[in-house]
């Protein structure tokens, strides 16, 4: 029992299909990949264990869905013993309940214990390079909020692919290139010129805010008028914006502890010829061709320009028209660049790429996905996460103006006023396609209505409970788990029992964040676990007998193993959400 007991019984069900059942190719694959059969029920009166795999499958299997529910029962019977069944019951269209000898309990917290540091931890990705892109918001301003959450995201991501065996690459690419850094140059030229009392009807001042006119004075201290007036001195501009910008995002990621390895410049990839060369894979393959675009089905309102251009046969791979990658000026589009990125990602010895984007890119997922399986003949890919936006409240009231940049909070505002901790964790507690409500005053209340202050607080309550026993026995209890009990005969109450399961199920949970990307999975976890805690916690405040520290010594030294796993299990996810667990609150 070294990955959880769950893990023996989502191996014995795939082996009984694979084993039985002459199963397609397709179907075969679906099996093997399946992360987790098994639920734990809501209702203890559903049994410990419950799984709706023969109505998942009855269809393509040719068998009537209870049917299949009575032969998974008969396998499991058949072993109920060594895998410490009590009894199983089909349930309603085919649910398959399962009732466990609370022996395995006992043993399944012994089993967290010996393992505590790496519970639920294995090596799937065994060294496989992966790379995950994220942020990558233009320079041409700070990092507003909404660039936080799929920093984030990407940055925990990262860190729960390198805690499961993957060697991580953590990108941001830089789009210092294209028609919004001359949009930013122009800005920064407006200021300048008004600082010099030059007229300036010419410019334009798209971006706004105090670091414009900090750039713009910066500039004129470093360099002559003449220089500033010369015509070519757009590449004085462009460079110091540019420098500066990426300087402030990069203290901005600092402050919620966000890291990059790699910061790829969009312009260096436009110097180095990388984009014909993609695009000439793409051609030599059959991909890219001459021709009109059609008009897409049922959207109308899409101008299609009626021109004959180069397209990337994005149909082939779900999209709804092809692509273009080059405009009537013969230059590259957007698309084409982003083709020659992953290009680039690709020969760098990357097969599995990550991006997050906003939600707003939505329509690029298709016609990007297919064009990296077109680059590869399919032997990588690349998933994209897309990020819902965040609204700000106060007190229930939107929050819209920023105080130092006119029309939009930085994530330097938010983190000044609530800091890193609550910013990482609610920017998790919804799932990343999910618009996120973010409340300045909720997120810095001590209460239950705080989640992240919710699950600290569990932790910081446990080491309470081992500091009292600390005071009492003159020894720190940490350093004496290796002479605890082997056995815990006397964690019976439902109450510890559930919490135990719960703890069970933690493995499962992590693995299935990793497999589907959604690591909002393990901080809704945390939030139930703690909550079990403060329960368990309630429990005892009501009942003497209930308390984690009473006259019986050895059930006291049970019920502190009992909650040390709880306290490590929190401290384990709360390490890879990237959120501290202090000790005292």
């Amino acid at each position: 029992m070294t990955k959880s007991f769950i893990y023996t019984y989502n191996n014995f069900l795939k082996n009984f299909l694979k084993n039985n059942y002459s199963l397609e190719e397709s179907v075969f694959k679906e099996v093997s990949n399946h992360i987790n059969f098994f639920d734990m029920p809501k209702n203890s009166q559903h049994g410990d264990l419950s799984t709706n795999v023969a109505m998942m499958y009855s269809k393509k299997l040719n068998l009537n869905p209870r049917d299949l529910a009575q032969k998974i029962v008969n396998a499991f019977n058949d072993n109920k013993k060594e895998l410490f069944i009590k009894k199983i019951e089909i349930a309603g269209p085919g649910f398959i309940n399962f009732y466990l000898n609370p022996t395995i309990w006992q043993l399944s917290l012994r089993d967290i214990l010996d393992n505590i540091n790496d519970y639920g931890y294995e090596d799937v990705g065994q060294g496989e390079r992966v790379n995950i892109e994220y942020v990558s918001a233009n320079p041409t301003g700070p990092l507003h909020i909404g660039h936080c959450r799929g920093a984030v995201i990407g940055d925990v991501l990262a860190s729960l692919y390198e805690r499961m065996g993957y060697q991580v690459t953590r990108e941001y690419y830089v789009n210092d290139a294209g028609g919004q850094i001359n949009q930013l140059i122009s800005s920064i030229r407006y200021k300048i010129k008004s600082f010099l009392s030059i007229n300036t009807e010419e410019d334009v001042l798209i971006y706004n805010g105090e670091y414009i006119e900090i750039i713009s004075k910066e500039i004129l201290q470093k360099y002559s008028r003449a220089v500033i007036e010369d015509p070519d001195c757009d590449e004085i501009i462009r460079q110091y914006s540019i420098d500066y910008i990426l300087k402030l995002i990069k203290n901005d990621l600092k402050k919620i502890n966000i890291k990059h390895d790699v910061f790829y410049s969009e312009k260096s990839l436009l110097d180095s010829g990388e984009i014909p060369e993609a695009i000439q894979i793409l051609k030599q393959k059959g991909f890219v061709y001459w021709g009109k675009l059609e008009q897409p089905i049922n959207q109308e309102n899409i101008d299609v320009i009626d021109r004959e251009q180069e397209l990337f046969k994005s149909t082939n791979f779900g999209d709804d028209i092809d692509r273009a990658i080059s405009k009537a000026d013969g230059t590259h589009t957007y698309f084409a660049s982003d083709i020659a990125y992953h290009n680039n990602k690709i020969k760098r010895g990357f097969i599995k790429l990550i991006n997050i984007w906003g939600a707003d890119h939505a329509g690029y997922v298709a016609r990007l996905k297919g064009s990296v399986k077109a680059l590869t003949n399919n032997d990588a890919s690349v998933e994209i996460i897309l990020c819902q936006l965040v609204k700000l409240f106060r007190d229930n009231k939107p929050v819209k103006m920023s105080k130092r940049n006119n029309d939009y909070i930085t994530i330097d505002e938010v983190v000044d006023e609530v800091g890193p901790d609550a910013i990482r964790f609610m920017m998790l507690f919804r799932k990343a396609d999910a618009p996120l409500d973010f409340d300045f005053v909720k997120v810095c209340d001590k209460s239950k209505e705080n989640p992240v202050f919710y699950v600290q607080y569990a932790h910081a309550r446990i080491h309470s409970v081992f500091r009292n026993w600390n005071e009492t026995n003159k020894k720190k209890f940490d350093e004496e788990i290796s002479n605890m009990s082997s056995n815990f005969d006397l964690i019976t109450d439902p109450n510890e029992i559930d919490i135990i399961k719960n703890m069970s199920y933690f493995p499962m949970v992590i693995r299935n964040a990793l497999i589907t990307n959604d690591i909002h999975k393990i901080a809704y976890y945390l939030h139930d676990l703690a909550s079990e805690f403060h329960s368990l916690w309630n429990h005892g405040n009501d009942h003497s007998e209930m308390r984690f520290i009473i006259e019986n010594k050895e059930l006291t030294q049970q019920r502190l193993c009992l909650i040390y796993c709880v306290a490590g299990i929190i401290k384990s996810g709360m390490d890879i959400l990237g959120v501290t667990c202090p000790e005292s609150m």
